[in-house]
């Protein structure tokens, strides 16, 4: 499904699916037409459309014409919250928030918790509204509008993660230590303090194990690359090998006929292989940077870019703190056509099904200050870079050039449809039944 967002005599198409944000159409439009997106709002007709919808609620049909104006989201939101993960006893009059459009989600967040009695600083969880989540951290400093919210009515879900043991048996285990003479009452609680505190050291130890995996359960594998220190000579063809000749472009000719004249049936016989086509696993990830040193990830391909910014930011990148604290430290560009790549919209799409990643992808890093550094990877990646000229696919590409195969003979027979074309006819061939209009005779 798609929609066309026109402004100014020009015209956008955004591909979308029933559970898109409107919001995210209008950052979307606002991205290519370069404006603010939050001093814009979305019109169908003289209509104006709710941004925290998805597409599915609005009763947009195919192909909807929307128009971008100028205006500011400012009203009243009311909020209705629930917890997920998290039982409360508090009347439900108490989870219902009228506030501004113009207030950030962390002040929200506070008035809620002075109301329910409970301090959601420190807790961990995830805001969701529809198919929006929102994590802590940044996101939490922008306003409502920011999501759409601008009036009306909405539903917000505060998902809380699961915790592990409760700090009973952290109080069980410093007990021993406070009691210097231990007497025979207390001993029976020190020996159960014992058997607690394994479990309590065990469950530690998952935890540790399990952030260090969630970090890095989407990589397969990482290897960094130095630019070359030898000169990549061009190659210098003649210029007979770009004539084209008479037999190339009858051969093309036929293509583009093919292509211009397909049938129905063919258009959408190819358009269910398409959408047929075998769905990748991992996606290798080259990603280079302005000193020309590279860095090759081999990902899980259904994580969002939100994830690999992340992994590269905790894992990869050499930062500074304030780099660290800035909301957007580096920016990731597609190089044909060169356009960023980590916006505000594509931060929480899958890299196979939304960004359409394919199995091999070469993206441009760039810092956001635009400072040129010394180095851009931490130094145990850059202590172990290999030269590129040993990446496998240069390796390839070289072997190609100077016309090596490594394909031995062998492991590529000639088909038997191709065998028989070189054959003599059999007598059974010769003794097949042939029309009378086909024999031809000697007159």
């Amino acid at each position: 499904m798609s929609l066309n967002v026109t402004y100014q005599l020009r015209s956008f198409r955004v591909k979308t699916t029933p559970g898109t944000i409107l919001n995210e159409v209008l950052t979307n439009a606002c991205d290519h037409f370069g404006l603010d997106a939050s001093s814009y709002q979305l019109y169908h007709g003289t209509k104006l459309l709710d941004l925290s919808l998805p597409v599915r609620l609005t009763g947009l049909a195919q192909g909807a014409k929307l128009e971008l104006k100028v205006g500011k989201a400012v009203g009243n939101v009311t909020l209705r919250f629930s917890f997920v993960g998290r039982t409360l006893n508090v009347d439900s009059k108490f989870l219902v928030l009228t506030v501004k459009s113009s207030d950030t989600i962390r002040s929200v967040l506070v008035l809620l918790g002075k109301n329910i009695g409970m301090d959601l600083s420190s807790e961990n969880f995830t805001i969701q509204s529809f198919s929006l989540r929102i994590s802590p951290g940044p996101d939490f400093d922008k306003p409502l509008s920011s999501l759409g919210l601008s009036s009306g009515n909405s539903v917000m879900r505060l998902v809380f993660e699961a915790q592990g043991p409760t700090t009973k048996s952290e109080k069980k285990v410093s007990s021993p230590s406070s009691s210097a003479i231990p007497t025979s009452a207390p001993a029976t609680e020190t020996h159960q303090d014992i058997k607690d505190t394994p479990n309590h050291d065990s469950t530690v130890v998952k935890d540790t194990e399990a952030g260090e995996k969630s970090t890095k359960a989407h990589i397969f594998q990482a290897q960094a690359f130095k630019p070359s220190s030898n000169r990549i000579h061009s190659s210098q063809d003649d210029d007979e090998v770009y004539e084209l000749s008479v037999d190339q472009a009858l051969k093309y000719q036929a293509i583009l006929s093919k292509q211009a004249h397909a049938s129905p049936m063919m258009r959408r016989l190819a358009e269910e292989k398409k959408k047929n086509a075998k769905k990748i696993d991992n996606c290798h990830i080259r990603i280079r940077f302005p000193d020309h040193s590279n860095l090759e990830l081999t990902i899980d391909a259904s994580i969002t870019l939100k994830q690999l910014c992340s992994i590269l930011t905790t894992d990869f990148l050499s930062l500074n703190e304030e780099e660290k604290n800035a909301q957007n430290a580096f920016n990731l560009y597609i190089p044909h056509p060169h356009q960023i790549l980590n916006t505000t919209a594509n931060m929480n799409k899958r890299l196979d099904s939304d960004l359409k990643f394919g199995p091999r992808i070469l993206l441009l890093y760039e810092s956001a200050n635009k400072v040129s550094k010394s180095s851009y990877l931490k130094p145990e990646y850059l202590k172990d870079a290999k030269s590129i000229e040993d990446a496998p696919d240069v390796l390839r590409d070289r072997e190609i050039e100077m016309g090596v195969d490594s394909t031995p003979v062998s492991q590529s027979p000639v088909s038997a449809v191709d065998q028989s074309s070189f054959e003599s006819p059999t007598n059974s061939s010769l003794k097949k039944k042939v029309p009378k209009w086909l024999k031809l005779g000697k007159k």
